[in-house]
């Protein structure tokens, strides 16, 4: 590890087909700080496993059947591998390429100026494919140059073939082609600092499990499964940098009653770890410690280390163990080491809602598997003004974005009354599942703000390919008439208007769970139910009915008095259209 070193060039766009579960070519884009977000076993931990595997397509030319075989959709021997990335170069790096070309290639000082004005290779592209037959393939590199994607490196791995590309873009631009035996090319100039950059990774895993003690070795390459932490540990006590004293103040933070770390040696040649606690005379040795607590003093190290060598940093589910406040320390620890200057890129894979909602929205990238075909698909949102649209509705982020099914409902009151049906039909039948089960999430959007952010939201959530409905009151307007004219205004086709005037409509229909819910008595309830026939609003009429039989003065709350009265409806009292609603909304979440 170099501590001297300069954080180098960003990956900004990264794609892959045929690799695991991702069987259909995805490509996303990537910011500094990024947040990978599913199910289980949905491929979040296939897109951090296939950047660890890019280290080795990087530096490899033939790799081996075995190789491929455990990587490959489906271990077909026959299933194409294509992996995808586009990095930024840094302005450091570009000034060392330029001057490189300079001293190394027949390109005119003028030329040269003409590529800095212009901003030439600030992109390489780097497309790797491994083909059917054995391990054969292609290996590109591509490099920008204005409009156009030039290429610099060819190898065709089947035939053994290579290619370096060299190109000075005269005033005629043509290119000029230079083979491999010649040796030199733009391709010479940029290779290295690919290669160091990517050699800077590092991950750290979801099971993190160091060893309670290790032969004393000068390192601080922390492993990914932090096996040798006692290790880099005793090595960063004797630096004269603070990165031991800004790990243990980290961990005394997150862990209450740890006031001290130490690296004490076992015989000569062995170390630990031992920590002091508030209100004990002894410290506690590291086998003496969780394995919860291991865990997170792992993740703390490599997010420290970070800081100083590694272009990209992947940490797989970094929540584990942690209490919701400690998950937002360990947050803002991750995001001061991004923007520090020169600090690394970050990709994360949780099920964190703490993670979700602190990250921008623009830099979460969601995964899903399609349960009948074992497919994973990957979708990202490159809008930056979501989070400004998501802040003005009220919402969080991970609301929406670990959701199976969003479902956009007028009011709170609806959004309470549908939950309680689908948890009264899931109790009553097997043909029915609660939302809370299935992921699927009501959110109340309110008529203005619908027709004013609906179609933002649908763009939203069709993008990250989460299924979706709007389901409105019909008021006093024909149902088909209201889809037909908010499809116009929402820009969606997917709108479901109630046949009824409004969700309380449903409620009156069941007197007897109103007499039940308040306590009233059943036949005044139905007479007033009967002389209101006429009144089409039936929310009105709800609230009407409340003051008539309370005797305090408390008004009707549609949220929490309509959740009361859905709670005392049975099965039989749930309207059968509603019944058609909840079990169409349950199939979109088993699609």
């Amino acid at each position: 590890m170099d501590f001297n070193r300069q954080q180098g060039m960003d990956l900004v766009e990264w794609g892959l087909g045929g690799y695991k579960s991702i069987v259909e070519y995805h490509d996303f884009s990537l910011d500094s700080l990024n947040v990978v977000v599913g199910k289980n076993n949905s491929g979040k931990s296939n897109i951090l496993s296939s950047l660890i595997d890019y280290e080795t397509l990087t530096g490899a030319g033939v790799l081996s059947n075995s190789w491929k075989m455990s990587r490959v959709s489906g271990k077909k021997f026959d299933q194409k591998l294509r992996i995808y990335a586009r990095f930024r170069l840094t302005d450091e790096e570009l000034k060392t390429v330029y001057e490189r070309i300079r001293d190394r290639e027949p390109v005119s000082e003028s030329e040269i100026d003409r590529w800095q004005e212009n901003d030439y290779l600030r992109f390489i592209y780097h497309h790797r494919n491994l083909g059917p037959s054995g391990v054969a393939g292609a290996d590109l590199y591509t490099a920008n140059f204005g409009d156009r994607r030039i290429p610099i490196y060819f190898t065709n791995i089947n035939d053994s073939i290579r290619t370096v590309l060299l190109y000075s873009l005269p005033d005629d631009d043509e290119l000029v082609f230079r083979s491999a035996s010649t040796g030199g090319g733009v391709w010479s100039c940029v290779s290295d600092i690919i290669e160091k950059s990517v050699q800077s990774w590092k991950a750290v895993g979801a099971f993190r499990n160091p060893d309670d003690s290790k032969e004393v070795l000068n390192t601080v390459d922390l492993e990914t499964d932090g096996d040798n932490l006692t290790q880099v540990l005793h090595t960063l006590r004797d630096r004269p940098d603070d990165h031991f004293q800004e790990i243990a103040e980290t961990y005394y933070e997150v862990m209450e009653g740890v006031e001290n770390i130490r690296t004490p040696l076992r015989g000569n040649r062995n170390t630990t770890v031992a920590m002091d606690e508030v209100g004990f005379s002894e410290g506690f040795d590291f086998e003496e410690i969780s394995a919860g607590s291991k865990q997170i003093l792992t993740l703390i190290t490599q997010i420290v280390l970070a800081k100083e060598d590694t272009d990209l940093l992947l940490i797989e589910e970094p929540e584990l163990h942690l209490h919701p406040s400690a998950e937002r320390k360990i947050f803002n620890l991750i995001q001061d080491v991004v923007t520090q200057e020169n600090g690394p890129q970050v990709i994360i894979s949780t099920h964190s809602e703490v993670f979700v909602d602190l990250s921008k929205a623009n830099s979460i990238v969601r995964v899903d598997r399609d349960q009948e075909t074992g497919r994973t698909s990957i979708q990202g949102i490159g809008d930056r003004e979501v989070d400004d649209v998501l802040i003005d509705l009220g919402y969080e982020k991970s609301e929406l974005f670990q959701s199976s099914v969003v479902v956009f409902v007028e009011g709170r009151s609806d959004q309470r009354i549908l939950e309680e049906f689908s948890k009264t039909l899931a109790d009553t039948s097997e043909r029915y599942s609660s939302f809370d089960e299935l992921g699927v999430t009501l959110h109340p959007l309110g008529g203005s703000r619908l027709r004013k952010h609906g179609a933002e939201l649908s763009h939203i959530v069709g993008r990250l390919r989460i299924p979706y409905r709007f389901v409105v009151d019909s008021d006093d307007q024909d149902p088909e008439e209201k889809e037909e004219e908010l499809e116009e205004i929402l820009e969606t086709p997917k709108i479901y208007a109630l046949n009824e005037y409004c969700i309380e409509s449903y409620l009156l229909k069941a007197p007897e769970a109103i007499s039940d819910a308040f306590r009233y008595d059943l036949s005044e309830v139905e007479r007033y139910i009967e002389d209101s026939e006429s009144r089409p609003n039936k929310k009105e009429v709800l609230k009407d009915l409340y003051q008539e039989f309370e005797d305090a003065p408390v008004s009707y709350d549609e949220e929490t008095h309509g959740a009361m009265i859905a709670r005392h409806m049975d099965e039989v009292e749930i309207d059968s259209e509603l019944k058609r609603l909840i079990r169409e909304i349950q199939e979109l979440a088993s699609n």
